[in-house]
């Protein structure tokens, strides 16, 4: 029975690598997108750890009965030693696989993920010969999904690539910068969609590369192949003086007038936050002009199909605003051109933040968005609010700029704001979106089910 229950464990993780892997033909054939894939791979997981136990206690037994020693409990012989060292390596997965670890120790889950993956195979084939079975299919699997991500990330290279500090660390605000990066995969990037990134510092670049983070996308540039002005904007047209000036740090102005809705090239941006060791550690070297090798691995994610609402509501906390962005540009820029397809005629934006200092990275957009508005062909509205949780007063950077308002010392409340939203458009469909912490998602996801709109919430649990 205890057999039985290992080659069953071995079954299920054969599916647990093909559940964990970017480039494979199961998005499209379920489709699921990468992330929505995950919690089955974490599921599936946990099912093969439970009979992997079974058979590993069983053994365990099995050996302490033979000498009545209690070495012998895990390392009688070659093959309770090589099951006994698998096991370990199962279990280093899954005790540095909790959302805790995940969320605040990510390099911790990833390596030990790695290396524990290693080790649990290698000591499961020394451990049973039929383990090659399960086992090399889905090892090969993984090796050509491995081979495609350095292949999109090392030979199709980003190029153009320049990191700004935006926002700098205070008592009341985290650092934010800002990387803009021109790639060919972002060709058919569609908002809602994340890349994986790695930045590696000179002297580090080995570990750097292999060190990989979603981040979603906070705004797109397309332009024309002949359009230079690009590289001169991007790289080489920037005096000194406004290297330093304010304008060019918060501001992209020059690019949102050179871009288009159907230019072959496309020109990315997005933003970090400092708020763990990796980003504090490319805040500081962008903010001492250290060179940074960006690699860029993606766009992975849905499509959303938010055009199709006339109504959309949007919220975001912190940094978590940027897929937002993304959207409420989508939808501004189509609208402003013409384009019949985009339905969506009313946007409300809810923005959470602790310090109105983090407002500043992204005036010089919301000033485009306002300017766009007030030109469009087809109607659209934005109705815009800005939380600052932390503060009791401060300054209006929304003065003069109809449908965007700052409310200090308070916080969003959901339920309310979704409640206007159904009152005022009663009959009209309506597509809510979300990110930030899990307590404002959640409760987001909830409220909309309750007055049967569409929701999506986006979070990263790999």
């Amino acid at each position: 029975m205890e057999r039985r229950a290992a080659f069953v464990g071995m079954v299920n993780w054969g599916f647990v690598f093909f559940l964990a892997q970017r480039n494979s033909i199961l998005p499209k054939m379920s489709g699921l997108t990468f992330e929505e894939l995950i919690p089955f791979h974490r599921w599936i997981s946990r099912i093969g750890l439970a009979e992997f136990m079974t058979h590993f206690v069983y053994r365990m037994y099995d050996g302490y009965l033979i000498r009545h020693v209690a070495k012998d409990t895990l390392f009688y012989d070659l093959v309770q030693t090589s099951g006994t060292i698998s096991m370990l390596g199962f279990l280093l997965l899954f005790v540095t696989s909790f959302e805790y670890i995940r969320r605040h120790y990510f390099e911790i889950f990833y390596y030990c993920h790695i290396i524990g993956i290693i080790v649990a195979i290698i000591f499961a084939c020394i451990h049973e010969i039929s383990c090659f079975v399960f086992f090399i299919p889905a090892t090969i699997l993984w090796v050509v999904d491995r081979a495609i991500r350095s292949y999109q990330s090392w030979i199709i290279k980003s190029t153009s690539v320049r990191l700004d500090e935006v926002a700098l660390t205070t008592a009341t605000q985290e650092g934010i910068f800002r990387v803009l990066f021109e790639y060919p995969g972002m060709a058919n990037f569609r908002p809602g969609q994340y890349v994986f990134v790695s930045m590696a510092k000179r002297g580090s670049r080995l570990l750097g590369y292999a060190n990989w983070h979603p981040f979603t996308i906070s705004e797109i540039f397309r332009f024309n192949q002949n359009d230079h002005a690009i590289e001169e904007r991007v790289i080489d047209g920037i005096s000194e003086k406004e290297k330093n000036s304010e304008s060019q740090v918060h501001g992209l102005s020059g690019l949102r007038r050179r871009a288009n809705l159907s230019g072959d090239v496309t020109v990315a941006t997005f933003h970090a936050k400092a708020l763990g060791r990796y980003t504090e550690d490319i805040l500081n070297a962008v903010s001492r002009n250290e060179p940074i090798q960006v690699a860029v691995d993606g766009p992975f994610g849905p499509q959303l199909q938010y055009q199709d609402y006339p109504v959309v509501s949007l919220f975001g906390a912190g940094i978590g605003v940027t897929p937002a962005m993304v959207i409420v540009k989508d939808c501004i820029e189509r609208r402003s051109i013409g384009i019949k397809t985009v339905t969506t005629e009313q946007i409300y934006l809810t923005w959470a933040i602790k310090s109105s200092e983090e407002i500043i990275p992204f005036m010089d957009m919301f000033t485009y968005w306002h300017d766009t508005i007030s030109k469009t062909i087809l109607p659209i509205n934005l109705s815009f609010n800005v939380y600052v949780t932390r503060m009791k007063e401060g300054p209006d950077y929304f003065e003069d700029m109809y449908g965007f308002n700052i409310i200090y010392g308070s916080r969003p409340d959901v339920s309310r704001s979704l409640d206007k939203v159904k009152t005022l458009h009663p009959h009209q469909r309506v597509w809510v979106h979300t990110c930030g912490p899990t307590a404002l998602t959640k409760t987001v996801v909830n409220e909309a089910a309750k007055r049967h709109f569409v929701s999506h919430n986006e979070t990263f649990e790999f």
